[in-house]
């Protein structure tokens, strides 16, 4: 019985001076190590030089971490845009397009003596005899092919009968085109118009889309 207590006792022993032996030859290796890298040694130094590296993190392949995080639909509802109705042109405006292009066609024909002579006295005569009341002839100017003749009405419905009556060839100074139209208005309501006519048997210049109250 003492024989085998003896015996487990040598062998712990033995093993305890086993262990005590492997952790100086590790101790021992570890210093030696760090003396070759440092060249001196100090006990209280082995454990400070110790640092704790966090592990990188691991990124899921679902997850965009650079993305900026998506804003759910109902969060930005889209803005509905509603389509506002056109402004209706005025008459002015009509015309404009009509107006500068007959006015340039006109500023840029000679005289023409014969003709434009007795074509601004036939005018001015016929023209004045045909004007509604309270409507007056302002100025009459003929030139190669054409005259441009601006009248002032006291209102749009005085202006429209003036218009009217252009309608017919007979009460025309002669059986030519026209284009007449408005180009100003006052606060009182009166209104200018301007009517270009044409010399019988000549055509009038290629104008934008007239609309057909101005065309006859």
């Amino acid at each position: 019985m003492k024989a085998r207590t003896l015996g487990t006792g040598a062998v712990l022993v033995i093993g305890a001076v086993l262990f005590y032996l492997d952790r100086r030859a590790t101790r021992s290796e570890l210093e030696a190590l760090w003396t070759s890298r440092s060249g001196k040694v100090e006990h209280s130094d082995v454990r400070s030089q110790v640092m704790w590296v966090s592990e990188p993190a691991v990124r899921r392949p679902d997850v965009q971490l650079d993305a900026p995080a998506a804003v759910p639909a109902s969060a930005s509802p889209a803005v509905a845009r509603v389509m506002q109705p056109a402004k209706p042109q005025t008459r002015i405006e009509e015309f404009a397009a009509v107006y500068e292009v007959l006015d340039n066609a006109f500023g840029a024909q000679a005289h023409d003596g014969a003709w434009a002579m007795n074509a601004q006295r036939i005018s001015e005569t016929v023209l004045t005899a045909m004007l509604p009341a309270r409507s007056t002839l302002r100025s009459v100017d003929c030139r190669a092919t054409m005259c441009r003749i601006e009248s002032l009405h006291e209102n749009y419905a005085n202006a429209n009968a003036f218009v009217n009556k252009l309608t017919y060839p007979q009460a025309r100074p002669w059986n030519g085109a026209f284009y007449t139209g408005p180009i100003s208005e006052e606060a009182s309501g009166a209104v200018t118009f301007v009517t270009y006519l044409s010399r019988e048997g000549s055509a009038m210049p290629a104008i934008p889309d007239p609309s057909a109250d101005n065309v006859h």
